[in-house]
């Protein structure tokens, strides 16, 4: 579940990165992600507020939608918004505690097909 949270988080920051490089901007001159925030003051508020720092280069109407599905949005529930546990999961499993994991594969074949015409990836495992 961990790793599945991970690149869901990952999605979500490629997404702003994305949105900077629409804007004609370039993403790499700063700390670019999408912010996951349950406090709408800590989020925008203040002197250079998470919100300008991860969203620099955003457009303001998308910045406008990506504070519409922060977490805060949800108020005393912030903490059950789909994002925040994402979030949550996401920070437990990089920070806090470490998993050792032994498996084995006695199996495996794949089939990759891929076609330039309608640019897609179908894989069969």
């Amino acid at each position: 579940m961990a790793e599945i949270a991970n690149l869901l988080r990952s999605v979500l920051d490629q997404l702003v990165w994305q949105l900077v490089l629409a804007n004609g901007k370039d993403p790499s001159v700063s700390r670019t992600q999408f912010p996951i925030m349950v406090d709408h003051a800590a989020y925008a508020q203040g002197k250079n507020p998470p919100r300008n720092r991860f969203l620099e280069g955003v457009a303001r109407k998308h910045r406008r939608i990506i504070d519409n599905y922060q977490p805060y949005q949800m108020g005393q529930q912030a903490q059950r918004h789909p994002l925040f546990i994402l979030n949550e999961v996401v920070n437990r499993e990089k920070h806090r505690s470490g998993h050792a994991v032994l498996g084995t594969a006695t199996e495996c074949r794949a089939l990759l097909m891929v076609s330039q015409i309608v640019d897609r990836c179908e894989a069969k495992l």
